[in-house]
């Protein structure tokens, strides 16, 4: 199944086509049986996501949104077993999901960068770590733009991919990542531009 999203204003459009396929097989025996499924799903980002500068009237919190973004992908896999004895039955069953592309909401807390805009955060699967990227974007001149700061990858890797998965496949208006301790960031929003 294929959905087109379409956003249209008087100054901003984007248009999406996103795929949603699944499959799942089973097999079922007297003793119990087994299900595997699996799925792949597109996301397109809500017109918010990409176009909120302002404000939200039901939070009060100020969003700022990126027309750059791209689908929100993931990928899902689950294994059922299923047990029969008498009239008793039950079932065990595992999943995983994973994300490319995750579209999130960030506290940012209220930091502003050097271009008066809020600070844009890509957040990955690694909350825990303690090592965040910061990119510095160009404009199309090659002069800087802004900031982008990579949270929750496990290495420089992970997150440039991130980073270029929400860009076009051409995108190439970015500096070498500098690593930084969620300290040192935390003292970079505060007092550095």
């Amino acid at each position: 199944m294929k959905t087109t999203i379409q956003f249209r204003s008087l100054i901003m459009s984007a248009a999406f086509i996103c795929a949603v396929p699944s499959i799942g097989l089973a097999q079922d025996a007297k003793v119990g049986g087994i299900a595997v499924n699996g799925a792949y799903t597109e996301r397109a980002p809500t017109y918010y996501e990409l176009y909120a500068n302002g404000p939200h009237a039901a939070t009060g919190v100020y969003e700022v949104g990126n027309s750059a973004f791209g689908k929100e992908k993931s990928k899902a896999l689950d294994l059922t077993l299923r047990m029969k004895s008498g009239k008793h039955s039950g079932s065990v069953g595992v999943f995983q999901n994973r994300f490319d592309n995750y579209i999130t909401l960030v506290n940012t807390g209220n930091t502003r960068g050097a271009d008066g805009d809020g600070v844009d955060v890509f957040l990955g699967p690694a909350v825990e770590s303690r090592t965040v990227w910061v990119v510095n974007q160009t404009d199309a001149a090659g002069a800087f733009d802004e900031h982008k700061v990579l949270a929750g990858f496990l290495d420089r890797r992970h997150a440039l991919d991130a980073y270029r998965l929400s860009y076009s496949a051409d995108w190439d208006r970015y500096g070498e990542p500098v690593r930084l301790s969620t300290d040192q960031l935390r003292w970079w929003l505060t007092y550095a531009d």
